[in-house]
């Protein structure tokens, strides 16, 4: 298994012999995607240059800031909003 995917946010898949972007299955909203999130990488011989390029589409930039998010919420709740704003005091209208 190459390097680059064996290591988030690059993941191999035994089933399929193949690798995939989990951040972009998970959390892109783009209809076009493909190698990565579609369907899995195979062409193990072009692996830097494909992973490198994917890494720089906007789509997967969105991706890992989303999936950033939801990991540091997850492991700090206080960063959740809805736990900020449970917490703030209710203001009532007078």
């Amino acid at each position: 298994i190459p390097f680059t995917l064996t290591f988030h946010p690059h993941n191999h898949s035994k089933e399929c012999d193949g690798g995939f972007c989990l951040p972009c299955i998970f959390f892109s909203t783009r209809e076009k995607v493909g190698i990565l999130v579609n369907t899995p990488f195979t062409r193990w011989t072009k692996v830097g240059s494909v992973c490198s390029q994917h890494e720089k589409l906007h789509y997967h930039i969105d991706a890992m800031v989303a999936s950033e998010n939801l990991l540091s919420t997850s492991l700090n709740p206080d960063k959740n909003i809805q736990v900020q704003i449970e917490r703030e005091p209710r203001n009532t209208i007078s």
